[in-house]
């Protein structure tokens, strides 16, 4: 839902700056990374969101907020 208020090639509405988006994805990501230690989880559950924050903070780190600028 994110994606379609974003103002980049696959906005619809563009009503959010990218950066804000990029923020957005980069808390996702931490709270991916921390809870599994804040509820506890092992083995698989942790790996799945452990897995996850990473790929979205290294994501959010290898992205280029200026590329994504859309001219109307």
């Amino acid at each position: 839902l994110l994606t379609v208020f974003t103002d980049h090639h696959l906005g619809l509405v563009r009503v959010l700056p990218y950066r804000l988006h990029l923020a957005a994805d980069f808390v996702v990501g931490l709270l991916f990374l921390a809870l599994p230690v804040a509820l506890g989880f092992t083995g698989l559950d942790a790996a799945f969101y452990l897995l996850n924050g990473a790929a979205v903070v290294a994501v959010v780190g290898l992205a280029s907020p200026d590329a994504a600028l859309v001219s109307t």
